[in-house]
């Protein structure tokens, strides 16, 4: 900043060593790039992990379909080719097999979703 001194022109220098930061403002940004390099890292672990869920899940729901499917079908053959041989104890026990095997493909109906909703596009909404 000039001025004059004793009548003659003279400046104020202010002279700041910035030396130690800029090396804090290098850190961080080593620091920073690190921290973005393991999330990288761990999207992609996250990413891997709920895919080989989603596959586990849809295994797991088809494995269990096909035996349900026969246990229903031989519920519903005891219930219609044989219900004359069959008590009032005897049409209890296949109407129950019948509605267990509903409930548990309903289980498998949502097992089946829920290896979906790893492909479904998150809806963000508003809750109270």
């Amino acid at each position: 900043m000039p001025f004059e001194y004793q009548g003659r022109p003279a400046a104020v220098s202010i002279v700041h060593d910035l030396t130690a930061r800029k090396a804090v403002e290098r850190a961080v940004r080593r620091l920073n790039a690190e921290l973005e390099g393991r999330v990288q890292q761990r999207t992609a672990e996250l990413q891997r992990a709920n895919q080989e869920l989603e596959a586990f899940s849809y295994s797991v729901a088809h494995d269990l379909r096909a035996p349900l499917h026969g246990i229903n079908g031989f519920a519903g053959l005891l219930r219609h080719d044989h219900a004359g041989q069959l008590d009032e104890e005897g049409r209890m026990f296949v109407d129950r097999i019948a509605a267990a095997s509903e409930a548990m493909d309903a289980l498998i109906n949502g097992l089946l979703a829920l290896s979906r909703l790893g492909r479904a596009e998150l809806a963000l909404t508003d809750v109270d």
